[in-house]
């Protein structure tokens, strides 16, 4: 048994319970030096959980889940190509791994359900972005976050410029144009137009042949957000050609040509930040007014047993924070208990993954986002 890589998330195997299973999160690095440090950092992860599963007197099965990690402790190709974090997972059945665009807390836990809030975090995070710069006659993507952005390499034969898209199909009298070095960049242009419609038409069919390639060669493989950072006048006609799931709805208006990386970033980071401090806020003024009707509650006691029948529709858990025990299925009760023991996980763990079993919502807030201090808040559905 060895690791499968994955993008999607949830997979339905998160949510398997009644049977031992291994999760392991760290974070890693991208580049040297840096990332010389992450197999120790694994060796010492993988040593708590030898010493958890020792406890289980099942030398068998400590074997066969334990197999993949000590696999991958020995693929030194692995170490020197990860990005933020790293999520593994074991059952005796599966090993699935999750590379990360956000740092995770260093955990390591055997118990009868997936630990899950780390992933929760990933996935709603927008902190890692990608930006689509276009113009109306070429384009260039960046992949960063608020501390650095990076220009990513192009396939070879990627549409970069209308003429590398177009070639002789342009509209007989458009615009020509020479050497050309990146959407930042002022093309020298030749020629001439013969009317405004002949460069809108091809401006479409180069838009549309842009967002065609972006969906499917990056994005459909990166699974970001995709900002767009193009001017006023370009970003209704590039979203009525586009069907890329991972285009954001809020944009950037600014000029390909008068733009620098760190304009880019800047702005991206501002809109971000914005929109998800408006989404927090938002959510927050809905729990203290469903608190007011008693229709929310920060007791965690409260929030499990009606999680179990399905009252919770929105739950707000505090990143990184651990409440030892677990969560009796059928009752909602909770026992505590050290979570390094065996088959004691997290308590605000279990929560989400039963929420979210119930077609609720779970989001993950910082410490000072949450609008009580007990760890946990829900809004009930009734």
């Amino acid at each position: 048994m060895t690791f499968e890589t994955m993008t999607q998330f949830p997979d339905p195997m998160l949510f398997l319970e009644g049977e031992t299973c291994v999760s392991l999160y760290q974070p890693t690095h991208r580049h040297f030096p840096d990332n010389k440090k992450d197999p120790i950092v694994f060796k010492n992860l993988l040593r708590e959980l030898e010493n958890s599963l020792d406890k289980l007197n099942d030398k068998a099965l400590r074997e066969k889940l334990l197999a993949p990690f000590y696999a991958l402790q020995e693929d030194q190709e692995f170490w020197m190509n990860t990005m933020d974090g790293i999520a593994l997972l074991t059952n005796a059945e599966r090993a699935i791994l999750y590379h990360l665009h956000v740092p995770v807390e260093q955990l390591a836990l055997v118990a009868r359900n997936f630990h899950i809030k780390p992933l929760l975090r990933a996935f709603q995070s927008v902190e890692y972005f990608q930006a689509l710069v276009l113009s109306r006659d070429s384009f260039s993507l960046f992949e960063g976050n608020q501390n650095s952005m990076e220009e990513l390499p192009l396939l070879e034969g990627a549409p970069r410029t209308m003429e590398d898209a177009l070639g002789g199909q342009l509209t007989p009298g458009h615009i020509t144009f020479g050497a050309y070095d990146g959407a930042g960049e002022t093309p020298m242009y030749h020629g001439y137009v013969d009317t405004q419609n002949e460069i809108d038409k091809d401006t479409e069919r180069y838009f549309r042949v842009v967002a065609d390639f972006v969906q499917e060669q990056i994005s459909e493989k990166s699974h970001l957000p995709l900002v767009l950072v193009t001017l006023p006048e370009h970003q209704a006609l590039f979203r009525r050609v586009n069907k890329n799931r991972w285009l954001m709805k809020e944009a950037v208006a600014m000029s390909a040509q008068d733009t620098s990386s760190a304009d880019i970033r800047q702005s991206i980071h501002a809109l971000i930040a914005r929109l998800e401090a408006e989404k927090i806020s938002k959510i927050k003024e809905n729990y203290h007014t469903a608190r007011a009707d008693k229709l929310a509650s920060p007791d965690v006691g409260e929030i499990s047993q009606a999680a179990v029948k399905g009252r919770v529709g929105t739950l707000l858990l505090e990143q990184n924070r651990i409440e030892p025990g677990v969560i009796q299925r059928a009752t909602g009760f909770i026992t505590r208990g050290e979570a390094s023991s065996p088959y004691f996980d997290d308590v605000l763990d279990d929560l989400a993954q039963i929420v979210l079993q119930m077609g609720g919502e779970v989001m993950m807030l910082k410490p000072a986002d949450m609008p009580e201090d007990t760890g946990a808040a829900a809004i009930f559905r009734y």
